[in-house]
């Protein structure tokens, strides 16, 4: 029988990675009886936590060659990055000192990489840690899983999970009985998937402990007589009256919740528990500690963010002030101001009103250092009060209940607000659980079809979730009888129960810098598309809705002062943490040649590139000649163009070369970027800049269709212009071409930052 924990650690950005983590702690703490001779206990954690939680009880060797189970579950994100809460692990595992420490001898590990194949680095962080837990001492107990969200996490994820436990102790029972020799197992390509996103927690005080409640459940509704809205507009997408059932293999696994929030029905005292209003922490002594440990300067984080003055703001297209200083007029509904100034349908409706990018310029504090191409990570409000409210009316809650926690206490009323993420839409296995919490049996199998992995459950969850943009909290508004309790409320989206110093409820979002530390060292700029849309009418069973987005809505109307001209009688700000890349960062050598590929706001860190090349040759003593520089730039229409003034600038000073610009809207042949790159004289001199010239080629923007139509047309011009050294047909003159694309990608001489 083992004396080991079971190490069961995540590296999470948008939750998934998480979700899986913790419900595979469950599963095995359920099955802890089965598996007695691979773990005695589990411990499910933060990957950057691993130093406090694990590293000091794995340091110690079993006794008869018994090996810690360990299983890291962790998402990439971006292209290529390492999650937040995974850094300063994937950092130590990196260091040259850890070889010498080999600090996973005495492991026996798995690894389950989440990914998205729409990215070129597929899964790279769940790779990397898997290549360097087997080269620091580690035992291979099961070959490493790889779950795409393109396809579906599900796909790879319910295997991996349903058979890691038995694979490990296999491999454990093996080592003792062969005295402890080393079974290396080889990574196998398992498919997996998808990306995650670390949470902001909660401030809270002690107080003296609440009496212990368990949440009382939910009285289920009445059945409806009629079929409810949810229903009508199901049946009318898939045109069937009567809903087909969906075969339980075809939904997700879900795991048997044993979560039971301490309640106290007694109103906490007004000053009993911390004001949750200001989101900068006023303590970082331990994060501080953990970044002298880990070689890192910085102490901003996600969990400790600095709350950043906003110093200026102005719009990038064309778009006029008036609606913002229709806003300015409105303090109190100045998102209502906005709308009424900027119609998106009506008589007084313009197509530019779509459309528009903010540009913020922001201070940082002393101290906080970047380069262009990095990124800024920001911070969401706080979930609204009318939503709050429309939840607490569900939940039939109290709002000054107090939840008791591990780490201290929270009224029910700021855990809605400033804890749980409840404005985002609802993942398929979150309308699994749903489901199970709908008392009318066609309401819940309704919401098992959305669920499902089935052609029709997929349609129609694009249809309605997608579609309409359905929250979370606004599933029972559609299928009234499914009445979620908070405990399931907070098994979905609570993330954590183990409260920390930072209030947040949504993911962050991440722009790319857009300024040069040379020209602006006191502030950051970055650019955005302000979400802004209508929803599609479903016949007359729905309205079209106006959806905006959590973070870039809330912005527009911040600043809207700003933007109007006038004097703020409190200066505007927001809270973020630095992002940096590892690779996307322009060539030491100023020689080098450049090829920038960035519609849209893509053109973000290029606007950067462009400032930091005219600062370094203006600061470089002997003038050293700057390379060329040739921008493919897209947008729809003239009102969309960026950064016009500056690349002007940029051309007239002769820092850019070549600028190329496209128009997808106005009717020309040449619609993006691709096409204009496949002009012969401009494709010849692309080809002569990176086979002969060392030239080195930056894409920004759209991951699912703009970031592989470049690639393709790259393939193209190789194909035609490069010289290949092939004998051949047009076949295998593609061939060769692909492979030097993907030399280029070794050579870091072709880098994309792109998302989906």
């Amino acid at each position: 029988m083992s004396t080991s924990p079971l190490f069961i650690m995540y590296g999470s950005a948008t939750g998934n990675s998480e979700h899986i983590a913790k419900d595979l702690a469950k599963t095995a703490k359920t099955l802890q009886i089965n598996h007695a001779a691979l773990y005695s206990s589990v411990i499910c954690c933060e990957l950057d936590q691993f130093k406090r939680k694990a590293s000091k009880i794995w340091d110690v060797a079993l006794p008869q060659n018994q090996k810690y189970p360990v299983i890291i579950i962790s998402s990439t994100t971006g292209n290529g990055d390492v999650p937040e809460n995974a850094g300063r692990f994937v950092r130590y595992l990196k260091r040259k000192s850890t070889i010498a420490e080999q600090p996973f001898q005495n492991c026996v590990f798995s690894v389950l990489g989440l990914g998205d194949t729409n990215y070129d680095q597929f899964c790279a962080t769940g790779k990397l840690i898997d290549s360097k837990l087997g080269a620091l001492g580690g035992t291979r107990g099961k070959g490493l899983g790889m779950a795409d969200e393109a396809t579906g996490l599900e796909d790879v994820v319910e295997p991996y999970v349903a058979s890691v436990l038995g694979d490990l102790e296999r491999v454990v029972l093996e080592l003792a009985a062969q005295g402890g020799d080393k079974i290396v197992e080889e990574p196998k390509e398992e498919e997996e998937k998808k990306e995650d996103v670390p949470v902001r927690r909660v401030p809270v005080v002690r107080r003296a402990p609440a009496p212990k409640v368990r949440a009382r459940p939910v009285t289920p509704a009445a059945k409806p007589v009629e079929p409810s809205r949810g229903m009508l507009i199901l049946q009318t997408l898939s045109k069937l009256k009567s809903l087909p059932t969906v075969p339980s293999s075809t939904l997700p696994t879900l795991v048997q919740s044993t979560l039971a929030l301490s309640l106290s029905d007694t109103p906490a005292a007004a000053a009993a528990v911390a004001p949750v209003v200001d989101i900068v922490p006023t303590d970082r002594t331990s994060r501080s500690t953990d970044a002298q440990e880990d070689g890192s300067e910085c102490p901003w984080t996600f969990e400790t963010p600095y709350k950043a003055p906003i110093v200026a703001a102005r719009y990038l297209t064309q778009t006029p002030v008036t609606a913002a200083q229709s806003a300015t007029q409105n303090p109190t509904n100045p998102l209502t101001a906005f709308h009424n100034a900027m119609p998106l349908h009506g008589p007084n409706y313009q197509p530019e009103n779509e459309k528009r990018v903010l540009e913020l310029t922001i201070g940082i504090p002393d101290g906080w250092e970047y380069q262009p191409g990095d990124s800024i990570g920001m911070l969401s409000p706080p979930n609204p009060t009318s939503v709050v409210n429309t939840l607490l009316t569900q939940l039939k809650a109290n709002p000054a209940a107090v939840i008791s926690l591990e780490e201290g206490e929270i009224t029910v009323r700021d855990a809605l607000t400033y804890a749980l993420d409840i404005q985002s839409l609802p993942k398929k296995r979150e309308l699994a659980m749903l489901a199970n919490c709908t008392s009318d049996k066609k309401e819940a199998n309704a919401l098992r079809l959305l669920a499902s992995k089935t052609p029709l459950g997929s349609k129609l969850y694009d249809a309605l979730i997608v579609g309409q943009h359905i929250s979370l909290h606004e599933i029972p508004e559609y299928f009234p009888t499914c009445q979620p309790t908070l405990d399931l409320l907070w098994e979905m989206r609570g993330k954590n129960t183990e409260l920390r110093d930072v209030n947040a409820a949504n993911t962050p979002r991440y722009y790319s810098v857009s300024s040069s530390p040379l020209v602006q060292p006191k502030t950051v700029q970055v650019c955005f598309a302000v979400v802004d849309y209508l929803t599609p009418k479903i016949g007359d069973l729905t309205a079209q809705r106006r959806i905006g987005g959590v973070i870039t809505a809330h912005l527009e109307t911040l600043v809207a002062p700003l933007l109007a001209g006038k004097e703020c009688e409190d200066i505007p700000t927001v809270s973020i943490f630095p992002k940096p890349t590892e690779e996307f960062h322009l060539p030491v050598d100023l020689a080098q040649p450049l090829i920038l590929v960035g519609p849209g706001t893509g053109v973000a860190p290029f606007h950067g590139f462009l400032s930091h090349r005219a600062a370094q040759r203006t600061q470089t003593l002997d003038q050293q000649q700057l390379g060329p520089m040739e921008l493919f730039f897209g947008c729809r229409t003239s009102h969309d163009e960026l950064f016009s003034t500056e690349i002007t600038h940029f051309q007239t000073e002769g820092v850019l070369t070549h600028y190329h610009q496209v128009h997808s809207r106005t009717g020309n042949d040449e619609k993006y970027v691709q096409h204009v790159m496949l002009r012969e004289e401009i494709g010849k001199r692309l080809v002569q800049s990176v086979t002969q010239e060392n030239g080195c080629v930056y894409i920004c923007g759209d991951g699912n269709h703009m970031g592989k139509d470049v690639q393709e047309a790259f393939v193209t011009l190789l194909t035609r212009y490069g010289d290949l050294k092939v004998e051949g047909n047009d076949e295998e003159k593609e061939v060769a071409a692909r492979s030097c694309l993907e030399n280029l990608k070794s050579e870091k001489r072709f880098l994309l930052d792109i998302w989906s």
